[in-house]
């Protein structure tokens, strides 16, 4: 009891401050429902990118998945393609800049698998400012920033069924659904994620600590 009564008490004491993206006033989101998935970023084991590879041959959608990055595991992910024959995802390598930002823009849903403790991913900040959701992992930091059936879906982690399910959801979403959480998006990256609102959060956190001295 003393035990779980001191782990309360930390958990009261915790407070949330997200990182801010510097590009967020610049960044015009586009509401529309896009033509495809997408996963973006560090191609290693721990990102999950194999298992969103099983779930994407589970669903044997038409919807198209694009994946950019690089990484160690790349010759498995070719492998494993082409071995299942899943001709509706394409590998684009690295991209970044300008480049990076208009293939996000146009996804319909950003897809981050992580299989490790991620604390606030750059690619859902991203994704948001764009007003693009997110389908993610239930894991670490993750579920304090992907509200499920509101700004994206979550999933456990490694569970190939579950994602699978996930990405059939959103598939489904009709194009009022998808406007809605496009807009839930951006609104979440509008309130958490500017400069200033992170610097009102940051001092407010200093006048807190400073008050109970």
């Amino acid at each position: 009891m003393e035990i779980h009564s001191r782990k309360s008490e930390l958990k009261e004491k915790l407070v949330h401050l997200y990182n801010f993206y510097p590009k967020l006033e610049t960044t015009v989101p586009n509401h529309k429902k896009g033509d495809y998935f997408l996963f973006y970023g560090r191609l290693s084991y721990e990102k999950g990118i194999l298992t969103l590879l099983k779930a994407w041959k589970n669903i044997n959608s038409e919807n198209q998945l694009k994946i950019v990055g690089v990484g160690n595991t790349m010759k498995s992910i070719l492998t494993y393609i082409s071995q299942n024959n899943l001709t509706n995802i394409e590998i684009l390598g690295f991209k970044s800049g300008n480049e990076l930002k208009e293939i996000v823009s146009k996804a319909s849903f950003i897809i981050v698998p992580s299989e490790w403790y991620e604390n606030n991913p750059l690619t859902i900040i991203e994704a948001y400012s764009n007003g693009r959701p997110v389908i993610a992992t239930r894991i670490g930091g993750i579920p304090e920033i992907v509200n499920d059936n509101s700004t994206g879906f979550l999933f456990e982690m490694g569970n190939i069924d579950q994602l699978s399910q996930k990405i059939i959801k959103a598939c489904q979403l009709t194009d009022d659904d998808y406007f809605t959480m496009s807009k839930n998006a951006r609104e979440f990256a509008d309130k958490n994620f500017s400069e200033e609102e992170h610097y009102i959060n940051l001092m407010n956190i200093y006048r807190n600590l400073l008050s109970k001295q």
